[in-house]
């Protein structure tokens, strides 16, 4: 999964780990848990990710989330997970395939992340992960309550301008 213009899916119909076109300047997106959308039928959420990412100079994307599970309503992630911490595990392995060093990553999970205690400690562990890969996180702007990036959907109005996010100081 390193080529340029390449499209990108790993997914069966119950997870999905990567979705996305990875190019010579890509940014790599951060969700909660990803949605029914494939490589043949992005979704709203797919499309504004797509369109963000062009209106920030960038040529391709690649969505990956804090947890793998498809769920199109967050409150129907599993609500205890310790069954699935190797779906978590599988995840953290391929995220740290996938994105490169000194790579630009969109956080964009919004307050979805509260949906579950154990969303919060996940993406701790794939910040710990991925932190030795000199990465630049950024965010849309404004930031929800609580100072959460906001998922792309969120609001109608943003400029589409990504800033800077202080993911260490979030967590």
């Amino acid at each position: 999964m390193t080529h340029n213009n390449e499209n990108i899916y790993d997914g069966n119909k119950n997870y999905r780990f990567s979705l996305g076109v990875k190019r010579e300047k890509t940014i790599y997106c951060i969700g909660v848990n990803p949605s029914i959308a494939t490589n043949e039928k992005y979704d709203d959420t797919i499309n504004r990710v797509k369109k963000i990412a062009e209106a920030n100079g960038f040529n391709g994307w690649v969505m990956l989330n804090i947890y793998p599970q498809i769920a199109t309503n967050p409150d129907d992630l599993h609500r205890n997970n310790e069954r699935q911490k190797n779906k978590h595990k599988e995840n953290i392995k391929k995220i740290i395939e996938i994105i490169p060093n000194g790579a630009t990553v969109w956080l964009a999970f919004g307050s979805n992340i509260k949906k579950r205690r154990y969303l919060r400690d996940y993406l701790k562990e794939i910040y710990n992960s991925i932190n030795n890969k000199k990465l630049k996180y950024v965010s849309l702007l404004p930031l929800n309550n609580g100072g959460i990036p906001p998922h792309p959907l969120a609001r109608k109005t943003f400029n589409d301008k990504l800033a800077y996010f202080d993911l260490s100081g979030f967590l």
